[in-house]
């Protein structure tokens, strides 16, 4: 979904359309009626599309002419935002951000990853020319090859969910996000104006889960945690204005609490 400021949201959700064949209306689903949806540049769908799209990915449903439809599993939103620009653009609600698991800064590349973005431009480039057929139309391309099916991806999700996760890192997962809402520490307690919430602690737990899934191991790590934390609970907290003033991130904030925090 590329979002624009005249996006609609029946243009993600669908709407109903009438057809006069049978002069009834028929309702078409829209893009959100997938599993694996990809917003670019999100912060340009103006406030009724966010409010759309936070149904989606609150709820799992979609409602559109009251009528409530499921969205059917494995469903997941990935997103990017327009860091630039501020003309055009509308600030993520806190409730939304905090639907995402992570939050994570794109920075430019360096040489040998721009090297080898550009390689694999390049060859699937002429791939994809090779596989022009004599109508001028493209046959077969790197992207059709299918590396996982859905039924994977749901059993890959039961898996990680049996991960066992001791009630010591359980500790310390919640001990981190309070540190959030309530610290003495000078350096942390002026940058945060909103602290996370109990999803914080969901997401830092699951997705720990899937990471030691990933890695081979039958329980997770503290140190499963501490790489995950920045990435999870850095968009969930909001920063003070000296924060922002000072050019910090929710992921700097982030790092300086799991220095105060005791593991075990």
């Amino acid at each position: 979904i590329q979002s624009t400021p005249d996006l609609l949201p029946a243009d993600i959700t669908g709407t109903n359309i009438y057809q006069q064949q049978t002069g009834n209306f028929e309702f078409v689903p829209g893009p959100l009626f997938n599993n694996v949806i990809l917003v670019d540049e999100i912060n340009r769908s103006p406030p009724k599309v966010q409010s759309a799209l936070l149904e989606a990915m609150a709820e799992q449903q979609i409602t559109t002419a009251g009528n409530s439809r499921k969205l059917e599993q494995p469903f997941m939103v990935i997103a990017t935002q327009n860091s630039l620009e501020n003309e055009g653009t509308y600030p993520l609600p806190e409730a939304q951000l905090d639907r995402f698991m992570f939050y994570l800064n794109l920075e430019l590349p360096d040489v040998d990853t721009e090297r080898k973005i550009l390689d694999l431009v390049l060859n699937e480039n002429r791939q994809l020319a090779r596989n022009q057929d004599t109508d001028g139309n493209s046959g077969s391309s790197p992207g059709d090859v299918v590396l996982m099916d859905k039924k994977d991806l749901l059993l890959l999700r039961e898996q990680a969910t049996a991960i066992h996760l001791s009630a010591a890192v359980r500790e310390y997962i919640i001990r981190l996000v309070d540190a959030t809402r309530n610290n003495d520490i000078p350096d942390t307690k002026q940058h945060i104006r909103n602290a996370a919430s109990p999803r914080g602690s969901i997401a830092l737990a699951t997705a720990a889960q899937a990471l030691a899934m990933l890695e081979g191991r039958e329980h997770v790590l503290p140190e499963d945690v501490q790489r995950l934390a920045a990435d999870t609970l850095g968009g969930r907290i909001g920063l003070s204005y000296r924060a922002q003033a000072q050019g910090m991130r929710g992921r700097d904030v982030i790092n300086k609490l799991m220095q105060q925090v005791a593991v075990l």
